[in-house]
């Protein structure tokens, strides 16, 4: 199974999650496995999908995915990102902060800069999700370098 493959099905089950149908879940540790094994040729899309699950499942209390979090926050830094995929890892890391899990706050410097990179190009779902989560975040931190990120999130 390929990269595209392990996201599509991990992001269908939260997605499926959400709507109250956990047939899915079941497959999270294998698929979680899977990853570890092609993390490497993981698009900056299926890393975002892969990061938006985790958040989804961990909001509705199935941390399954969250040891996925460090090896893919690795990539995050790696790979070219469009404005929806810094969107989502950005709404995501705020939903996962908000749950106890700050394990994505270390890429929020990275995040603003690829954010402002790509302004261009967002629709206003993106935007409003940025907004949202930069307010989310800045009432919640404590490191001036992760409020700075924030603040520059807020400006986008």
């Amino acid at each position: 199974m390929n990269a595209q493959a392990v996201a599509n099905i991990i992001w269908a089950s939260a997605k499926l999650s959400d709507s109250g149908d956990d047939s899915l879940l079941a497959l999270l540790p294998a698929l979680s496995g899977r990853v570890q094994e092609v993390k490497q040729d993981i698009n900056a899309q299926e890393i975002a999908n892969i990061i938006w699950a985790s958040a989804k499942l961990s909001d509705s209390g199935d941390d399954s995915l969250l040891a996925l979090l460090p090896a893919l926050s690795g990539r995050v830094q790696e790979v070219n990102m469009n404005a929806q995929a810094v969107a989502n890892i950005i709404w995501a890391s705020a939903k996962l902060s908000d749950s106890g899990d700050g394990s994505l706050l270390a890429l929020l410097p990275t995040l603003a800069v690829r954010a402002k990179e790509v302004r261009s190009q967002m629709k206003p779902q993106a935007i409003h999700m940025i907004s949202s989560a930069s307010k989310q975040l800045l009432n919640t931190l404590t490191d001036t370098d992760m409020l700075e990120a924030c603040q520059r999130l807020s400006k986008i």
